[in-house]
């Protein structure tokens, strides 16, 4: 059986190492492309702490829009993240 190297710009065998690290950057942009949704982030105002905060988590908007951590309030800023 033989192995078959890939070839840099040169004409140079490729190192296997950048070969592996070409194909792992290709495949994360590609996942990364598959994983990415629209979400919709939301602002918060605690005037106790005098702090902002913003989440895209449904999980957080769920939790602080019932109250299960007091103090915060929805400031009426929504954006779109990705």
């Amino acid at each position: 059986m033989r192995t078959i190297r890939q070839r840099g710009r040169r004409g140079r065998a490729m190192p296997r190492f950048a070969t592996a690290l070409l194909l792992a950057a290709g495949a994360s942009c590609y996942t990364m492309e598959a994983i990415a949704a629209a979400a919709t982030a939301v602002e918060y105002y605690n005037r106790a702490l005098k702090h902002y905060f913003i989440t895209a988590y449904p999980e957080e908007v769920a939790a602080l829009d019932a109250g299960t951590i007091p103090g915060w309030v929805r400031t009426g800023g929504e954006f779109t993240v990705w």
